[in-house]
């Protein structure tokens, strides 16, 4: 037979001493703080969050195109984040918030900074590719008949 909680009135089997649902004990006194266990889509959300804010630190400094995909990882990480923290206390989700909001942050630094490095980079090259048609150009070619 099953039994009902008498905070949120969901169903709880037999076994369960706490509600599933709002960590409620099934004795009927005042929900636990901090019980309210984390299930279903909110843990997927918080193991997304997680794996996104870790890849946005770990890969934002690769390469700037990837600086600029890391910086949509930090978003969605902070995104999943606060969706799995709406379900309950997390320490997965809380991380993912943590990592998602340092990752955006470090891919926004990163992107700006290696792209300054590459438009550089690019500069120098046509500098490098003038100066050898100007050295081209100045010889006399002449007195090589």
């Amino acid at each position: 037979m099953s039994k009902f909680c008498a905070n949120c009135g969901k169903e709880m089997a037999d076994t369960d001493n706490v509600c599933p649902n709002c960590g409620t004990p099934a004795n009927g006194s005042a929900p636990v703080a901090g019980a309210a266990p984390v299930s279903g889509n909110y843990k997927t959300y918080a193991i997304v969050s997680l794996v996104c804010g870790i890849c946005s630190l770990v890969l934002c400094w690769s390469h700037w195109i990837m600086s600029i995909v890391c910086v949509v990882l930090g978003i969605v990480a902070i995104v999943f984040a606060v969706k799995a923290k709406k379900g309950g206390k997390s320490g997965m989700a809380t991380g993912g918030l943590v990592c998602g909001i340092i990752g955006l942050v470090l891919s926004a630094i990163a992107c700006a900074c290696l792209g300054c490095v590459a438009c550089a980079a690019n500069k120098i090259a046509d500098g490098l590719k003038n100066a050898d048609w100007e050295i081209t150009n100045s010889i006399d070619w002449s007195d090589w008949n």
